[in-house]
């Protein structure tokens, strides 16, 4: 998304002089629009992966492990794969998380859409807690 600033400034010195300055035009940061799983859920499935929806088109070559991290408690960076599609991707992680695991994802501007960097967003969830039943 685009962002337009106009400004238009008249001085006039003594109805004499007028001065006219014309229209700035600046890009601003594209936004992340929808997280899955819901940010601070705590009841997420273990085998769960991440999709990450922005406002505009991703840049494919823009969305990377670097660009995009998921951090668990048990091993810091997740290992995993990336699925593109339009304006969203997904990260499949290698491995199940284990059961009430805290993790933290990363989207930095390193990702890009519509030719400009994303605006950075940090998010985390809770796996669900597997109860087990007496026998």
């Amino acid at each position: 998304m685009r962002s337009f600033s106009c400004e238009w400034v008249f001085c006039i010195t003594l109805g004499v002089v007028i001065c006219l300055t014309g229209i700035m035009q600046t890009a601003s940061a594209n936004v992340v629009t929808g997280i899955d799983p819901v940010p601070n859920s705590h009841q997420v499935p273990v085998n769960t992966d991440a999709q990450i929806t922005f406002d505009e088109n991703l840049d494919p070559a823009t969305v990377d492990a670097g660009s995009f991290v998921l951090h668990t408690w048990r091993d810091g960076s997740a290992a995993g794969s990336f699925i593109l599609g339009g304006s969203s991707f997904v990260f499949d992680p290698s491995y199940d998380f284990f059961p009430g695991e805290r993790v933290f994802g990363s989207v930095t501007a390193g990702i890009e859409t519509g030719g400009v960097a994303v605006e950075p967003f940090v998010f985390g969830f809770r796996t669900e807690v597997i109860t087990a039943t007496a026998m």
